[in-house]
């Protein structure tokens, strides 16, 4: 079996502004085993789907990539909404996961978004 290790990356909108983050699994976007390599791809567009949503205490996420929103959101609420999403690619009408990640629930709900039926490989 196979050990992933993830990377986690910043997930930006079209402004540069940080949405939430992508976790990638580090064999597939790392050039050595070296701890210190960075993502190798430049600014990326992601096609982005929405699997799921939630929300946990505002204090759980000081601890996880989303650590750069916490102040802003423990000023507001204490409790962050977002969604769970998979960076998606299209191959022969059939999608295949990227990466999975995490975005603000109101940075998601700003972007124009559309239904789309799939079927994941």
């Amino acid at each position: 079996m196979r050990k992933v290790r993830y990377y986690s990356h910043n997930l930006l909108d079209e402004t540069g502004a940080v949405m939430g983050y992508l976790l990638l699994d580090r064999n597939l976007y790392l050039t050595s085993e070296s701890e210190s390599v960075e993502f190798t791809s430049q600014r990326e567009k992601c096609e982005l789907i929405a699997i799921s949503g939630g929300y946990e205490p505002s204090s759980i996420a000081a601890e996880s990539p989303l650590k750069w929103a916490c102040k802003e959101i423990s000023r507001l609420t204490m409790f962050y909404e977002f969604y769970n999403v998979l960076w998606i690619e299209w191959c022969d009408g059939v999608v295949h996961r990227k990466a999975l990640g995490r975005v603000l629930r109101h940075k998601w709900e700003a972007l124009q978004l559309e239904w789309v039926d799939i079927i994941l490989g």
